[in-house]
């Protein structure tokens, strides 16, 4: 990464000048970086352009982050969310031909490990979960967010990959962890649209999520429970975030205190099911994507060749059904 290109554009967007950067260990969308200056410290996203996947996730970054702003107003939930940085304009990032970076205030703490919360963050998980999703969405002053469609436009590219019939073909790595897989991908791909049509039939209620909420994505500040990475953000069914939790250990405990908040609720099976499976068939589409497109080497290529591994490793065993 040159650390020139960022220090002109955090000079001229955001009147940082001086800026020291550490890399910090994120996540698979882009580089991230603790930025220590005479102004403030602060945390840094770069998302590269050139990377097959980076307009997933920037596209959307003129829609969440106004909605994080507006989170933030309310009390119950500002505790637990990132503060974004407006530029020096009131643009919510800045770019250049080759990057586009986005901006935190810096929040000193760690990303939860494993599937260890303790008592207390799955309590205010669960208390954070439910105040999102009561939040009133249908008219202002929320900001408009994007509409959950029961999509998964991505279903085309990925069975043409695996069928050796899309205009770019898989990389050897990623055609070696798939084939074992083809036949379980192909018969999920069916349920998946199955599940699709039902969706569209039916009428499941739209609340406020994440979307995302898996535990990379939490950090421990102190012992403030913090939600991070909002890219995902819509009006949606509330199993498109229950999804995360249904399989975890603490699964009873976070559901007891999130029907205390959301009393007569009940998760829909076929909704889970739906959520779990779309978002497993992304996952292994935009590992497969990125392997096959992208130039990489060394420690990032054996990091997404353990994240696909892993995708296909827990395909297949969904569990859906909530006490």
């Amino acid at each position: 990464m040159e650390t020139l290109a960022l220090t002109a554009l955090l000079d001229r967007h955001y009147g940082i000048q001086s800026p020291v950067f550490l890399p910090v260990r994120g996540g698979t969308t882009a580089l991230d970086f603790k930025v220590a200056s005479p102004q403030g410290t602060y945390f840094l996203k770069v998302f590269q352009k050139e990377l097959a996947n980076t307009a997933f996730w920037t596209d959307r970054i003129h829609r969440y982050i106004p909605l994080l702003s507006w989170l933030r107003q309310d009390g119950a939930l500002c505790p637990h969310l990132p503060e974004p940085v407006p530029t020096k304009d009131g643009g919510v990032c800045c770019q250049d031909d080759a990057r586009v970076l986005l901006l935190y205030t810096f929040l000193p703490g760690s990303v939860l490990p494993g599937n260890t919360l303790k008592p207390a963050q799955v309590e205010a998980l669960a208390r954070v979960t439910a105040a999102l999703h009561n939040l009133p969405t249908n008219s202002p002053p929320c900001p408009p967010t994007e509409k959950e469609d029961c999509g998964a436009p991505f279903l085309p590219e990925l069975e043409g990959l695996l069928a050796d019939r899309w205009h770019y073909r898989l990389s050897a790595e990623a055609r070696f962890l798939a084939e074992p897989f083809t036949g379980l991908i192909q018969q999920k791909i069916i349920e998946l649209t199955h599940l699709q049509a039902a969706a569209r039939a039916g009428s499941w209620p739209l609340v406020l999520c994440h979307t995302d909420l898996h535990q990379w994505n939490m950090m421990d500040c102190a012992g403030r429970l913090v939600i991070l990475d909002w890219e995902g953000a819509k009006r949606a069914p509330a199993e498109s975030d229950l999804m995360f939790f249904v399989s975890q250990p603490f699964a009873d405990a976070f559901l007891r205190i999130y029907r205390q908040a959301r009393p007569g609720f009940t998760p829909d099976p076929d909704a889970l099911r739906f959520f779990i499976l779309r978002r497993k068939l992304e996952d292994i589409w935009l590992f497969t994507r990125a392997l096959s497109l992208d130039r990489m080497t060394g420690a990032e290529l054996e990091q997404n060749i353990r994240w696909l591994r892993a995708c296909f490793a827990e395909l297949g065993k969904e569990s859906f059904s909530v006490e």
